[in-house]
């Protein structure tokens, strides 16, 4: 039997996977690992070699499966989380420790990116927006406070990336996960931008398509990896990306949702539309997403029992939720900003923090966790409501995937929320399914990712909205709003406190 190797670097988890999609047959191998949290500066860093270790790992589980013995792997695809940078010399040695998705530091240069933009025009100008958490931010922040780093980078490469030059030994990026360095007219790196910030072109990676071969595994590996020489290595893409490409959501009219640590909620449109504080990026042949990734998700939840416990429900999220719905809930509700690591998606904003209101004697800690559930969920409304704009087709259902999605509970609330229907695919695992379908089209299998689409994707249940329950939740939504205008700007100044000197540590 002929199968892909794939691999997922979540926020929390890597993923690997021996899939045959075309009988559906799979073998999944998760390694746990702890999501990062900022500091109180708002640094947040990894150790790159975490993951090498950790994709040593699950590979040799997968190997010595019994399933495995007849398997023969063909093709070989990484997906992973985005705008983390590892930092390489021209040996290929790490340098310093990766700056990771959480991080908010690069406010300063973020503003300087963006003034450099602007004096670019229209010809060079790039995919938006420009924060914190942008590329060449980062990479700014590492030129002005650690110039001796700086002098000995040669090249910078994202999680998924870093594995696929260990793998090969090529240097190598995607276009849609770099995407943000691309221009909006040819859709190549800005040259221009990279000179005015005074950043030599070399540091960023020649990109590709997803679906385009890197390389092949080199020989010489360390086990389990030397019994994998020779096969091809496709560059991969984002985890968005190849999540909303395996439940089949790379097509226009459908929203995607990946909702896991953290949440990603996008809609899919076949023309470029720029909408304020929201990402619109190349998202295949002709067709864009607008929305972007947020902060939050899952991790609240985790937070939340972290931090009260759960008395005695369960430690994990996943057990705890399926308690929720026998609990009795109070009738006055309580609102919850899920702001627990500041925002990307749409306010990019590493400063503001979470908040609940509303809470009376009553409330109980099955009330806190409703809040938590519907403030993420309000989250995606409000990106659905940015990103639907009055010339954009309506939005027809909306695509979950992700570790939330496997919780009935939240999938409904999220269909009574957005009012959509939400449609959850077989698959558990879309991104490891994404990533073996990209290379099923490297390698010829399939003629395009939209054959792929329609060949693998299969549903397993719509979850449609309760119109009692939407009422409800419309106008509870209104109210979410109202405390998110008038009470974020409280906890920013909470947060800034901090970097003046205002300190609880006696």
């Amino acid at each position: 039997m002929e199968c892909i190797l794939t691999y997922d670097i979540g926020g929390s988890t890597f993923r690997g996977g021996l899939i045959n999609a075309r009988s559906e047959f799979s073998i999944i191998e998760t390694a746990h690992q702890y999501p990062p949290a900022p500091d109180h500066r708002g640094y947040s860093e990894s150790d790159p070699e975490k993951w090498w270790q950790d994709l040593l790992g699950v590979t040799r589980t997968l190997l010595e499966r019994p399933e495995a013995k007849k398997i023969k792997i063909i093709g070989i695809a990484v997906s992973g989380i985005t705008r983390t940078q590892i930092f390489l010399d021209k040996n290929g040695k790490v340098i310093r420790t990766a700056i990771n998705w959480a991080d908010g530091r690069a406010t300063k240069q973020a503003e300087k990116v963006a003034h450099a933009s602007a004096q670019i025009g229209l010809q060079g100008k790039t995919f938006g927006p420009v924060n914190a958490f942008h590329t060449l931010a980062r990479l700014l922040w590492v030129k002005e406070n650690e110039p001796d780093v700086f002098a000995r980078l040669h090249t910078i490469l994202e999680p998924k990336d870093y594995m696929n030059y260990r793998l090969t030994g090529e240097w190598g990026g995607d276009l849609i996960s770099l995407s943000r360095i691309l221009t909006l007219s040819q859709q190549n790196l800005s040259i221009d931008l990279l000179n005015l910030l005074d950043l030599p072109s070399h540091i960023i990676p020649p990109l590709r398509e997803p679906q385009a071969q890197l390389g092949i595994v080199r020989d010489s590996l360390e086990q389990p990896l030397h019994r994998l020489a020779g096969i091809p290595v496709f560059v991969g893409g984002m985890d968005a990306w190849c999540g909303s490409l395996g439940i089949g959501a790379i097509k226009t009219g459908c929203a995607y949702n990946v909702s896991g640590t953290s949440e990603v909620f996008g809609i899919i449109t076949d023309s470029f539309k720029e909408i304020r504080n929201l990402v619109t990026l190349p998202w295949g042949i002709s067709l864009y997403q607008t929305g972007g990734p947020s902060q939050a998700g899952a991790d609240c939840m985790a937070w939340f029992i972290e931090a009260f416990g759960d008395r005695g429900l369960n430690s994990e999220p996943a057990m705890a939720m399926k308690k929720l719905p026998k609990m009795e809930r109070q009738p006055e509700p309580i609102l919850f900003m899920p702001y627990l690591r500041g925002e990307r998606v749409p306010l990019w904003d590493p400063d503001v923090r979470g908040l609940f209101l509303g809470i009376n004697r009553r409330h109980s800690w099955g009330d806190f966790m409703w809040a938590i559930i519907e403030g993420v969920s309000f989250a995606n409304r409000q990106i659905l409501e940015l990103a639907s704009t009055d010339d954009t087709p309506a939005v027809q259902e909306v695509r979950i995937t992700g570790g939330a999605a496997t919780s009935d509970l939240w999938c409904q609330i999220k269909a009574d929320v957005l009012n959509l229907p939400v449609v959850r695919t077989r698959s558990k695992e879309a991104g490891l399914l994404g990533g073996a379908m990209l290379a099923l089209v490297g390698l010829g299998e399939c003629s395009d990712l939209d054959e792929c689409q329609k060949k693998f994707i299969k549903i397993e249940r719509i979850f449609r909205p309760r119109p009692e329950r939407t009422a409800i939740y419309d106008r509870l939504y209104k109210r979410w709003i109202e405390t998110q205008t008038l009470l974020l700007p409280l906890s920013r100044h909470l947060t800034q406190d901090i970097a003046n000197g205002i300190s609880m540590r006696f």
